[in-house]
């Protein structure tokens, strides 16, 4: 089966060929001036408070897709038990993100999600935004 063609970097006067996409310094240059916007996660709220709530918050929901605003039987849209699925929870997202209007500390826009569904959930939301169709409301709150 043919190759698709290599095409140009799309950063103007860079003559790299790619599979599609920035070239790789162009791609690494992007992500520094992402992240340096973007703040580093202490700067976020990340800190050793918020590491000592997400390990106590995972004890009492420890599974993914739980959190105050679902229950085993109306689980959230993004967990493993949606899909019945019992799957021990590793991060405590926020179910509006924090830089669309979602509250930090707010228990209720808080739910527990292994790395899959974590994952998954983050690039989602990372394609809505790049394509303008993210919306907090679209993501409400339960309860």
């Amino acid at each position: 089966m043919p190759l698709k063609p290599r095409r140009p970097c799309p950063t103007i006067g860079c003559p790299e060929l790619t599979d599609g996409g920035p070239c790789e310094a162009h791609r690494k240059q992007r992500q520094r001036a992402h992240d340096a916007q973007r703040g580093t996660a202490h700067e976020r709220g990340y800190t050793s408070q918020w590491a000592r709530y997400a390990r106590q918050f995972k004890q009492r929901f420890p599974l993914c897709g739980t959190g105050p605003a679902f229950t085993i039987d109306q689980p959230s849209p993004w967990g493993c038990l949606r899909d019945g699925r019992y799957v021990a929870a590793e991060h405590v997202d926020h179910i509006i993100p924090v830089n669309h209007g979602g509250e930090f500390w707010d228990q209720r826009n808080h739910q527990a999600l292994c790395q899959s569904c974590h994952s998954r959930k983050t690039r989602s939301e990372s394609v809505a935004v790049k394509s303008g169709t993210h919306s907090a409301a679209s993501r409400s709150i339960a309860g």
